[in-house]
């Protein structure tokens, strides 16, 4: 089996995981109201913004670490291509906060939450002081679930009246991520072909990063947008 294979069958698991999870069983009841919905959403922009520019950094600074062939210049051209378009999804994550009612003053002076800094530690560390391939395995991750999820929440988004024309995150992601799923895959066949020991560390990577996303980052998006714990 394959490691993609593997990474697969994992985010059916985390899939189901995220199913049983209150602040999912809340955003997709049909009985929740549209401005509970809604307000969900915009605390899960804001954590999106708090981290999508340091994750750029760190996939940047992993990359940098990884060849010391020419004949590799392909490979890492091909490792950074999806991450060189997400550059500036942060602050499009901060605009469809804004539109669904954020403060954007508010966010640009807040700390990231304690859920955004654990997952910021933990993409860092693996990018730095782990393989560089590591990092592979947590944006395949952040790539292929996005996916997975988007065709879930959708007809819920749908009911509660979210406003596509004015936010942008969500529609370009919901076009762009499978594209880049796919990406990511034939880098990472690529790298099984090329290092023994590939496969191995793209997991790492991954199960890393499965130890903090989503529940603890949309958990605390929830309770924020419910009254819980900020």
């Amino acid at each position: 089996m394959s490691v993609v294979d593997r990474m697969l069958r994992d985010l059916r698991e985390v899939e189901q995981e995220v199913k049983s999870r209150p602040y999912w069983i809340t955003l997709t009841d049909p009985g929740t109201p549209p401005a509970l919905v809604l307000s969900i959403m915009r605390e899960v922009m804001l954590e999106i913004w708090s981290y999508q520019k340091d994750i750029n950094e760190a996939v940047f600074a992993a990359v940098g670490r990884l060849g010391t062939s020419i004949d590799e210049q392909g490979l890492i051209r091909a490792m950074i291509a999806v991450q060189i378009e997400e550059v500036g999804h942060g602050t499009l994550a901060l605009g469809d906060y804004v539109a669904l009612g954020g403060d954007e003053a508010f966010a640009r002076q807040r700390r990231p939450s304690p859920a955004a800094q654990a997952l910021l530690g933990t993409v860092w560390s693996v990018s730095t002081r782990e393989h560089p391939l590591c990092h592979l395995g947590y944006m395949y991750f952040f790539e292929k679930f996005t996916t997975i999820m988007t065709d879930n929440i959708a007809p819920t988004l749908e009911r509660a009246g979210y406003p596509k024309e004015r936010l942008h995150f969500m529609k370009l992601h919901a076009e762009e991520d499978i594209r880049h799923a796919d990406m990511l895959s034939n880098v990472i066949a690529e790298c099984e072909r090329r290092y023994p020991d590939a496969a191995r560390h793209i997991q790492y990577g991954f199960d890393c990063f499965r130890c903090i996303y989503p529940h603890a980052v949309w958990t605390t998006a929830f309770q924020r947008a419910t009254g819980g714990a900020a």
